[in-house]
């Protein structure tokens, strides 16, 4: 039988039996820990860094293939339940998932898009935790120098928002939003709720999974938005985007099923 190592943590909040119960579901033998990983073994963890992304790596290298889980994106579907990413190889973009078509967004049934802002003040940088591996994790520093970078270009006021795990108590981003022309992220869900929100997103990702909704700028290039008009406002990308993202957002209870697990392993 083909095996599966899962590396989730065992704690509540992140599911680990969940995984387990997928795993086995989706017809592989739960073990904990592959001395000599083998072509059909796979490798489910959560995020991708140290001693995780090491037995990730030897997983790959054998030919296995690597499940990568976090919290997930969109925040809760209709019924409150918490929804996780699962991405093959890598998160936020760049790595791989299902594709289908609208009806699993619309099966979340998320809030309604609220209409794109046309107004707004100043330019707001979502900063990031840094944990993972490159190119998905934001370096240190990387928030503190897109914010210089915009206000030399366009000489428009330029608020960090620090990460809500980083501050106490944590301040609603709806808060921070409120004159906002435009954020910016690197990979974060927040820029994503604020798409949801109706305020212009740009990406310093040109791979990230917000993409063609947001807009793709280069960390250190000299040309900012300035104005609204400069910006990614589209109904259409939007819609089509989050139709997009909803394949890679399960619940536990799905999980537990292995049909995402199914579902993200055929994501070749």
């Amino acid at each position: 039988m083909t095996r599966a190592l899962v590396l989730v943590r065992a704690q509540p909040q992140y599911r680990r039996e969940a995984f387990e119960a997928g795993a086995r579901a989706a017809g592989y033998q739960v073990v904990s820990s592959l001395p000599t990983p083998a072509r059909t073994d796979i490798c489910i963890t959560w995020n991708r860094y140290g001693g995780a992304d090491a037995q990730a790596r030897a997983v790959e290298a054998a030919g296995g293939q690597v499940l990568v889980t976090e919290n997930g994106y969109l925040g809760r579907d209709a019924r409150g339940q918490k929804l996780y990413a699962l991405h093959l190889g890598m998160l936020h973009g760049a790595g791989r998932w299902p594709r289908g078509g609208a009806e699993r967004l619309a099966a979340l049934a998320l809030p309604a898009f609220e209409p794109w802002r046309t107004g707004g003040r100043e330019v707001l940088v979502l900063a990031q935790r840094g944990i993972g591996i490159d190119p998905v994790r934001a370096s240190p520093g990387d928030a503190e120098r897109v914010a210089w970078n915009i206000r030399r270009a366009t000489g428009l006021p330029v608020r960090i928002r620090i990460h809500p795990g980083d501050r106490e108590p944590e301040v609603p981003l709806e808060h921070d939003l409120r004159e906002a022309l435009y954020v910016v992220t690197h990979t974060s869900a927040a820029g994503l709720h604020a798409m949801m929100m109706g305020v212009p997103c740009v990406t310093t990702a040109p791979w990230w999974m917000g993409l063609p909704a947001a807009m793709y700028v280069a960390p250190d290039s000299p040309r900012w938005p300035r104005a609204a008009h400069e910006l990614a406002r589209d109904d259409g990308h939007r819609l089509a985007t989050f139709q997009r993202i909803a394949w890679a957002q399960w619940t536990v209870d799905e999980i537990a099923t292995g049909e995402p697990i199914r579902r993200v392993l055929s994501a070749t």
